[in-house]
């Protein structure tokens, strides 16, 4: 249990690592896209200058400028999916730190109490003993007492 926890610790961390890697990659494509946004616009407003001919671009970079809020928007929602991926894996990680940590504690507990039953097993062993000397001794505290009212009926009158 403790390997295979130290083994999905690490690769928590790795997941955390590359899902960092991967916002970061997010952040430059989300810059990038702005800036292709930014590039259609400028197109936009060229080719509504021009003449009829240039309308069919025009009408091109509008559908560009959509799909490109529409990259945006996905890359946004990838980004915030990869933070929640990131944080439920640290909370896994948490989660298998306190695992560990209640296996060790069970373990010690469980150490203590196997001790405790040596104690008693002995204790008891110890004590049949004693209780056999104590049965010899009423036995022959009663054969004596036996002897005695023998002797005392004798004296009767």
């Amino acid at each position: 249990i403790l390997e295979s926890a130290r083994k999905s610790a690490t690769m928590v961390r790795e997941i955390v690592r590359a899902t960092g890697e991967q916002t970061k990659g997010t952040v430059y494509v989300t810059e990038a896209m702005e800036d292709v946004k930014a590039m259609v616009d400028r197109i936009a407003q060229a080719t509504r200058e021009q003449s009829h001919g240039t309308e069919f671009i025009g009408r091109q970079v509008e559908v560009m400028k959509e799909l490109t809020n529409h990259v945006k928007k996905a890359t946004s929602e990838q980004s915030q999916g990869s933070r929640q991926i990131s944080q439920s894996m640290i909370g896994i990680n948490e989660r298998i730190k306190a695992i560990n940590e209640a296996t060790m504690e069970q373990k010690e507990e469980s150490e203590r109490v196997m001790a405790s039953i040596e104690e008693i097993v002995k204790m008891v062993e110890s004590h049949a003993g004693n209780v056999k000397e104590i049965e010899s001794i009423v036995s022959s505290l009663t054969h004596e007492v036996l002897v005695l009212k023998k002797e005392l009926e004798r004296f009767k009158l």
